[in-house]
């Protein structure tokens, strides 16, 4: 999260603020069908496009995944790393104790479903792989957080 950079959300060099929105509210209706294609809930889909809402109010946030870089769901958008952005950055601060780390343990859990999901992630080792490395970053996230 604090090594990585993405351009998704922010204004192109080539755009105004009026093509900027143009552009997110066609991805928006993009993402929203590839939800409903993928088969996710209606809360789940509500859940990430409420991220990506945020992430539009907050276009700086928004940094894509850390370590892979080839996730992307939508051109230069990973929406899994996108909704795992937002839960630390709006649910993880009102939480403290053993429910913060609780509550990053399911944010991390949920990331790795989401990519296999997605279909970014074929074999479940591999998600094991990444949730335990999620899960080592823990105390070090905990202390700069």
């Amino acid at each position: 999260m604090f090594w990585s950079k993405n351009d998704f959300f922010k204004k192109q060099h080539f755009e105004g603020l009026t093509q900027r929105f143009q552009r997110l509210e066609a991805k928006y209706f993009v993402l929203k069908r590839l939800l409903e294609i993928k088969k996710f809930h209606k809360n789940e889909i509500s859940l990430f496009l409420s991220a990506y809402d945020y992430f539009i109010e907050h276009p700086t946030a928004y940094d894509g995944a850390t370590i892979v870089k080839d996730v992307y769901d939508i051109p230069k958008l990973e929406v899994s790393a996108m909704l795992h952005d937002y839960q630390y950055l709006v649910y993880l601060p009102s939480y403290s104790g053993k429910s913060w780390f609780k509550a990053k343990k399911t944010y991390d859990k949920q990331y790795c479903n989401n990519l296999i999901r997605f279909g970014k992630i074929k074999h479940e080792r591999v998600a094991q792989i990444r949730y335990a490395l999620l899960r080592i970053s823990t105390p070090i996230y905990w202390l700069i957080k």
